[in-house]
């Protein structure tokens, strides 16, 4: 009996492919080689699996919209996940743009699916996979400028001393509060803050999307949403990533989808703590006059 030992190290492997084949001929000798891209795959595979390769790069923002607009085709099309890249045509956009618009989404949101779409069916086109039909010639993928919207200063009044029945609610206010006291900061960027960014009553951090460094003068409102939540030995400032060691995104994510899941009941009074006191006797200095 033969025993035939392969090993393969990651740099064997590309980063843009699920793996690599391995022939061996009729000497025993092993060849490794760069696989061809299946032509004409199953859409719903191909474009999960791009959303994979995302993840490995590290590019995680990207591979959640590749899965949220594949998730939107796929229920577009009732599960069926047979369904091939020939068969993507103008007529097929256009009935799943169409669903979009009827199920009352924006302009800008249903751009973001179609757009999202086509740049998963180019990089299959690229990939060799498919050739271009042209499916999303008609599609909008682009958006014109989105209007500003502004809330009333009144009405940020009312949310930052609104009274709340859970800890649940309380947690969305007082982040959402944190957000607007250091000049509209992403979830995402709060959630990874440390302790050791605030330093000399200045707060500093980097974008994750951008990498651009900031700074914010860290005020007495914005202590006192921290003095609410204190979280012990954790480096972290904010009560969103709660455990160093485990995997930082999904408790990001996870808590992002606590705070935006409906209300839980709760008896009256419960979680308010320091920072629905301070709501009760005033607001941050950026909503003290009008403007």
């Amino acid at each position: 009996m033969t025993t035939i030992k392969i090993k393969i190290t990651p740099e064997m492997i590309p980063n843009d492919l699920e793996g690599i084949v391995i022939e061996i001929d009729g000497n025993g000798t092993a060849n490794t080689k760069r696989p061809t891209a299946e032509r004409n795959p199953r859409v719903f595979a191909y474009m999960y699996g791009l959303a994979r390769r995302l993840e490995r790069d590290g590019r995680h923002g990207t591979a959640d919209n590749y899965r949220c607009a594949t998730a939107a085709l796929r229920k577009f099309c009732r599960g069926n996940t047979s369904i091939r890249f020939s068969q993507l045509d103008t007529a097929l956009m256009a009935r799943f743009e169409d669903a979009l618009r009827r199920q009352g989404l924006k302009r800008t949101t249903v751009s973001f699916y179609m757009s999202t779409l086509k740049a998963m069916y180019n990089k299959a086109v690229r990939d060799g996979a498919t050739t271009d039909r042209e499916p999303f010639k008609n599609s909008c993928t682009t958006v014109g400028t989105t209007p500003k919207r502004a809330i009333p200063l009144r009405q940020i009044r009312q949310i930052s001393r609104m009274y709340v029945r859970t800890r649940q609610m309380a947690l969305a206010r007082d982040m959402f509060m944190f957000s607007l006291y250091t000049r509209g900061m992403p979830f995402v960027d709060m959630a990874y803050l440390k302790k050791s960014d605030l330093r000399n009553g200045v707060l500093t951090y980097r974008r994750k999307k951008t990498g651009q460094p900031l700074a914010v003068k860290w005020e007495q409102c914005m202590q006192d949403i921290v003095d609410s939540y204190p979280t012990g030995d954790s480096s972290f400032l904010l009560p969103i990533i709660s455990d160093p060691t485990a995997d930082l995104r999904r408790q990001y994510k996870n808590r992002q989808r606590y705070i935006n899941s409906p209300p839980l009941m709760g008896k009256p009074g419960e979680g308010h703590g320091r920072a629905h006191r301070r709501h009760q006797r005033g607001v941050g200095p950026h909503l003290r006059q009008d403007h």
